[in-house]
């Protein structure tokens, strides 16, 4: 590879991880946002805070009819109990894994078009089986 190849590649690593690490301390307070933010959905639909803490009184939310769209939101967050400091932590980590993937999968998509002339030549000219067979079918016709 020629110095301006190592370079591109190195500016397209760097991008990666850039886009990385830019996405992860997005998601981490996105996540917590998010979490805090379904404490205020509960409340804002009636439902208790000791009540999203889950537990046995929970037991039996579905086992009346649901009645409404609201009714079973209600119900399905009062069964989720995200308030606990597990909850917490899954959501803040999850949130900064999922925008690290995104950040860095972008980054990479975007600079991808500095890769293509490495990867044009180191390109072998290989045929599979069938593109053989199709190449001889033309040449015999």
């Amino acid at each position: 590879m020629s110095p301006t190849d190592i370079r591109n590649v190195a500016d397209v690593r760097r991008s990666i991880w850039t886009g990385g690490f830019t996405g992860l301390a997005f998601g981490l307070p996105c996540g917590f946002i998010a979490h805090r933010g379904l404490f205020f959905v509960g409340k804002s639909m009636g439902v208790a805070v000791k009540d999203m803490r889950g537990g046995a009184e929970n037991a039996g939310l579905f086992d009346e009819p649901v009645t409404s769209v609201k009714d079973f939101v209600r119900r399905s967050i009062r069964a989720a109990a995200p308030l606990s400091k597990n909850h917490r932590m899954m959501f803040v980590f999850g949130g900064g894994a999922l925008m690290s993937y995104v950040g860095a999968s972008a980054a990479g998509k975007n600079n991808r078009y500095k890769m293509e002339d490495v990867y044009e030549r180191g390109k072998l000219d290989t045929l599979k089986l069938y593109e053989k067979m199709n190449e001889e079918k033309k040449e015999a016709a």
